[in-house]
């Protein structure tokens, strides 16, 4: 496998940040499961030996390239998104990293040595690019998940392989498009946020245009998905629909 930590390049992940967030010796809880710590994006760690008295000591221990980069030499038609808007996981001693392009990747906090990584543009998909924003992650104690954004798709990963669920959705993968009895086939599917976990479901926003060329534009809708299954559970119409409270 590929070394990505010892490579040159313009976008990385930071020792230094990553440090003040994760490590900790004194046994504190120290994972950081959703985008802003938790559910509750409390933007909060345990983590208590780094403060205002040694914070000026703290030096780089590694640097982590993209693996954007590769994935974009490697594969024709892929470009790199400028900038890194994902916050790195961390979660039973694994970093756990979503990039732009919907690449994922699991590392050694100490080291910064790749575990695994997920490329989903080398299983021949079609590029239907939007940019991933975040990840989230899921446990039930014994099984454990990463769950984000890809190319489109609402895909889970065992944080452990790297390999896709296989009981979610089709090869651990759910297009957000098709909302099935709950509202047919949608023409396109936007977002701007990590997914979020409530128990045992994945709930998803949707980022959508209010173009003013536009007389007609989508509504943004929530969506509830069985985190083992990927099932739609339900859907939340923003704008009410025909039949739905408020239509009149």
């Amino acid at each position: 496998m590929t070394n990505y930590s010892s490579l040159p390049t313009r976008a990385w992940v930071s020792a230094l940040g990553l440090s003040v967030t994760f490590v900790s010796s004194a046994g504190a809880q120290t994972d950081w499961t959703s985008y802003a710590s938790t559910t509750r994006s409390t933007k909060y760690t345990a983590a208590a030996e780094i403060d205002r008295t040694n914070v000026d000591q703290l030096e780089v221990a590694w640097r982590w390239r993209s693996i954007d980069y590769e994935a974009a030499e490697k594969h024709d038609g892929l470009r790199v998104l400028g900038g890194f808007p994902s916050t790195p996981l961390m979660r039973s001693g694994r970093l756990l990293l979503a990039t732009g392009l919907g690449i994922a990747a699991a590392a050694d906090p100490a080291t910064g040595e790749v575990l695994w990584h997920y490329d989903p543009y080398s299983e021949g998909m079609d590029f239907r690019i939007g940019r991933t924003r975040g990840a989230v992650t899921w446990s039930d104690g014994t099984e454990e998940r990463l769950i984000f954004l890809s190319n489109g798709d609402l895909v889970s990963l065992d944080t452990a392989t790297g390999k896709p669920d296989p009981a979610f959705g089709r090869d651990g993968r759910v297009d957000p498009r098709d909302l099935g009895e709950h509202g047919g086939q949608r023409r396109s599917y936007r977002w701007s946020s990590a997914p979020l976990v409530c128990d045992d479901m994945v709930v998803l926003g949707e980022s959508t245009r209010d173009a003013w060329s536009r007389k007609k534009n989508p509504p943004g809708l929530i969506r509830g998905y069985d985190v083992r299954t990927g099932k739609l559970l339900w859907v939340f119409w923003i704008v009410p629909t025909v039949g739905q409270d408020g239509y009149e």
